[in-house]
């Protein structure tokens, strides 16, 4: 690697490089936990119990599709906090 990368071609790197783990990192949690199959699974949670937190919910999930709570927990919010976002 080369020492004298000048800061423009450095930052460059570093930005791309992490626009490269936002992508796979999306690609991934799409694979994991599809929208569809998250949200076939919320209902059926809320039907077995109507007041059900949020952060139970999202427990369950993670559970459900075998992943992190804090994996389950960014994925749930990039879905449906946008959502809710949006006019």
């Amino acid at each position: 690697m080369c020492a004298t990368v000048g800061a423009f071609g450095h930052s460059f790197f570093v930005v791309r490089i992490h626009q490269y783990h936002i992508g796979t990192n999306q690609f991934a949690a799409n694979l994991l936990m599809p929208l569809r199959l998250i949200q076939n699974s919320m209902q059926a949670i809320k039907e077995e119990n109507t007041e059900i937190t949020e952060d139970d919910l999202i427990t369950k999930l993670a559970e459900k599709f075998d992943v992190s709570k804090q994996a389950m927990k960014i994925h749930y919010d990039a879905i449906f906090k946008n959502e809710q976002d949006s006019p």
